[in-house]
């Protein structure tokens, strides 16, 4: 039997509210869908038109016209592609008259220092016809926080891991610049842990063990894979009579490489038996499936 196809969509997001609005911006929050298996992220429709894609639950769309009705609709998916149904439509007014320039993009964004679980980055300061009031830091496209100065540490990350940071710099009306050059950041590895291998574009490797065997007494399971634009990579792991046992998922704002641990455990967090199972990668760039055997 072939692995079993999740075709069970995420729940609609609930609670669209405009936080805040500005005369060309206006911030919008909701509340996280669920999944059978996992939320990868959500669209953005303004109108018409989708404008943007986000992991978190939270987006500021901005470059507004001053006086405007914009009608917004937030919908959820998952790795496997399934949408929800869109949210009630959300209508929102900006503001007239005031402050409209926004402040120029931030430049120079650059890396400080990191560690395997935080990462340090600075920039040169924006200008504003009035004044910057602070900057927006994101991070896979998702706002992460803010801060008045330059700089900015992230903290709480994943080992050996790879994300890519954005700035934008506001002003005191709620004018937001466009995002600075994105800066591709890869974690440290984890004290102990040797870092992964550098893969070419579309390859995928099991690391764990040797072989394609992985004695989860000594390891977990790392699944790298190196995708060929931005995207989102699926990891299905399958038993051999075609039961979906776990299943992960990673998102990259641009092409590059990444990767899941499976610690030899189902969805529902029950370590699994000894034997084989096939890992089924998926996204832009890669269609792959690898034979895993688990010793105990």
């Amino acid at each position: 039997l072939g692995p079993v196809p999740d075709t069970e969509p995420p729940t609609v997001p609930t609670n669209l509210t405009a936080s805040t609005r500005s005369a060309t911006s206006v911030t919008l929050t909701w509340t996280a869908s669920t999944d059978n298996v996992g939320v990868t992220g959500y669209h953005v429709r303004r109108d018409a038109v989708i404008v943007a894609t986000v992991t978190g639950t939270s987006y500021i769309d901005s470059g507004l016209t001053p006086g405007t009705t914009y009608q917004y609709r937030v919908r959820a998916f998952d790795a496997a592609g399934n949408t929800s149904a869109y949210t009630a439509p959300l209508s929102v007014v900006t503001l007239t008259g005031g402050d409209t320039t926004p402040p120029t993009a931030p430049t120079d964004l650059q890396l400080v220092s990191k560690t395997s679980v935080t990462v340090t980055i600075s920039w040169t300061a924006s200008t504003d016809n009035v004044g910057v009031a602070g900057y927006q830091v994101l991070r896979g496209g998702s706002p992460v926080g803010t801060t008045t100065g330059t700089g900015f540490t992230d903290q709480n990350l994943t080992p050996g891991t790879q994300y890519v940071y954005t700035v934008r710099a506001y002003d005191a009306s709620g004018n937001y610049s466009a995002a600075s050059v994105p800066l591709t950041v890869v974690t440290d590895a984890a004290p102990g842990q040797q870092p992964g291998p550098v893969l070419t574009e579309g390859e995928v490797r099991i690391t764990g063990g040797s072989s394609g065997y992985a004695d989860l007494r000594q390891s977990v399971v790392n699944i790298a894979f190196r995708l060929t634009a931005a995207g989102t990579a699926s990891v299905k792991i399958y038993s051999l009579r075609g039961r979906l046992v776990w299943q992960g998922s990673r998102t990259l704002a641009q092409a590059g490489q990444d990767s899941l641990d499976w610690r030899g455990v189902s969805s529902e967090g029950e370590s699994v038996p000894a034997g084989v199972y096939v890992a089924v990668v998926k996204g832009p760039g890669v269609d792959t499936r690898k034979k895993i055997v688990i010793t105990r």
